[in-house]
Parts: C-alpha cells; structure tokens; sequence
C-alpha cells in the first residue's frame, strides 16, 4: 500500500525520479545490439585511434578527402590529342609489278616506294630500286595478278627467291622458279616492312 501510494503521490506531482549511475558501470553486456546509433554518438568521438587500422575504404570517404598520388609523367600526345606517339602506317613500300609477256617488258603498274624496275633479259629475274634503304626491312614477294592483270604464272606453282644483296642498300632482287627449278618471269607483288 506504501509503495502504491508513493507512485500516486510522483504521478499527480509530475515530479521524476532520476537514477544515478555509477561511472564507468555500463559495459558491451549492459548496451544491446544496435542499440547505439549514429545519431547517439557525440561529434568528434570517433577518432582515428578508435578505427581499426587499413579497416576503411576509399568509399568511406567524402570525395577529395584522400590525399593523391604523385602526378606521372605526361605522355606525348598524337596529332589528333591520342596519347602515345602517333605511329606510321604498317608499310609504305609495296608495289604491283605487272609482266606482259616475259619478254623484258614488266613495269611498276602501281604501289608507292619503288623508284625502278629492271627486268633482267630472258625468264631470269627483276631488280627493284626502293626510295630507301632496305637494312632491318623483311621483303616478300607473292606471283599473281594485282589489276590489271599481267602475265600468267604457267599453271604451276611458282616459288618467289628474294635477295637483298644485289649490291645496293636500296635494291631487291626478285626471281621466280617453278617446282621442278625452272625460271620462270611472272606479275608479283612485293611488299617492304621496314
């Protein structure tokens, strides 16, 4: 009846009662889970000695918070603002040399880096002059036709023999053989890659 009594008296004064706790008595098993928010933490009480280390992530951060890195150095710009040097075209020495009838009358039909042609007498071999020189360059030579069409092969298979040591630095020589080792003056493309 006391304790009833008690209670009616604080209610109907509008009074309260407040507990006092003693310090440092609330701990991890007193505080249930989740139970402590962001909203109850106090400004500033979160300090760097309070986050576990290398436990952060760049997304936990404001933009612009994280320091940066050192700047690299600026690459050279192509002729179109394209980072890196601008490179050259795969080849610019390639030509279309078109045989009419094996009889010493092949010339450059089209291409560009061949500034001569000689065709050697008879079903021997062609001498190409380049406007450079051929050191370190890789050359083949393929029979067939470009357009417009040139003499035949023959009908046999015709194997290309190139020599980069006619004499000149600028000079190929082309020659062509059938299977059984005949020589043989056909159209071919030649193609430098330098």
């Amino acid at each position: 009846m006391l304790v009833a009594l008690l209670a009616l008296f604080v209610a109907l004064g509008g009074s309260s009662y407040a507990l006092t706790i003693p310090r440092n008595s609330v701990g991890t098993t007193q505080i249930k889970k989740n139970a402590v928010t962001r909203s109850k933490l106090k400004d500033g009480a979160v300090t760097s000695s309070k986050v576990k280390d290398r436990s952060l992530l760049a997304d936990d951060f404001k933009a612009g918070q994280l320091p940066r890195g050192q700047r690299g150095p600026q690459g050279d710009l192509g002729p179109q603002g394209e980072r890196g040097p601008a490179g050259q075209g795969a080849t610019k020495l390639f030509a279309y040399i078109r045989d009419l009838d094996g009889a010493n009358t092949a010339n450059v039909q089209y291409g560009t880096g061949v500034t001569a042609l000689n065709d050697l007498p008879g079903d021997d071999s062609y001498i190409l002059t380049f406007n450079r020189g051929l050191v370190n360059c890789v050359v083949q030579a393929v029979a067939g036709f470009g357009d417009p069409p040139g003499s035949p092969t023959g009908g046999s298979h015709v194997i290309p023999l190139v020599d980069l040591s006619p004499g000149n630095a600028n000079q190929v020589e082309v020659t062509f053989r059938t299977d059984a080792g005949a020589l043989r003056d056909t159209s071919f493309m030649v193609t430098a890659f330098c």
